[in-house]
């Protein structure tokens, strides 16, 4: 297994960061520790899949497992220092002022959202979709639980 990162995890790290997403950080965990406890597995960290690499080891089967790119919409000022991105909010890289704007009322719009709400922004959500079309794939207990915690309904 290579990972050109120096922890396993990739994406899910970031999703699980807020501080509401603990059932997610502990299943992280538990994920990465049996991982690393699997016997003949080889894990080397910090080395990213190069072709050389790749060619060296000779393998029978490769799996590509390369997580995902955010979606940065075409829309006139993205580009500017203002606009971050949900992950760098999540991870806290990101500075964000007292009145934010979270475009995208997916779920990682809206966990986004609850993030900065509990911690004391001023949170507005806005999306092009309406909500039967942005939530119609998900899985309905999520979406109840997650819209019960925006409005502070529920710890």
């Amino acid at each position: 297994m290579l990972e050109k990162e120096d922890h396993l995890g990739g994406l899910l790290k970031t999703a699980a960061n807020p501080p509401f997403k603990n059932d997610l950080r502990e299943y992280l965990a538990w994920a990465v520790r049996t991982t690393c406890s699997t016997p003949n597995l080889d894990i080397r960290l910090l080395t990213e899949a190069t072709p050389e690499i790749i060619k060296k080891e000779n393998p029978d089967v490769l799996i590509v497992a390369i997580g995902s790119e955010p979606v940065i919409p075409a829309v006139p000022g993205c580009e500017k220092e203002k606009v971050v991105l949900a992950a760098d909010v999540s991870m806290g890289t990101a500075k964000v002022g007292n009145r934010v704007v979270v475009a995208g009322a997916g779920l990682t719009g809206l966990e986004t959202a609850l993030h900065l709400a509990r911690e004391g922004k001023n949170v507005t959500v806005i999306d092009m979709l309406s909500w039967e079309e942005i939530h119609g794939p998900y899985p309905a207990m999520n979406l109840i639980h997650l819209k019960t915690m925006l409005r502070g309904d529920q710890a």
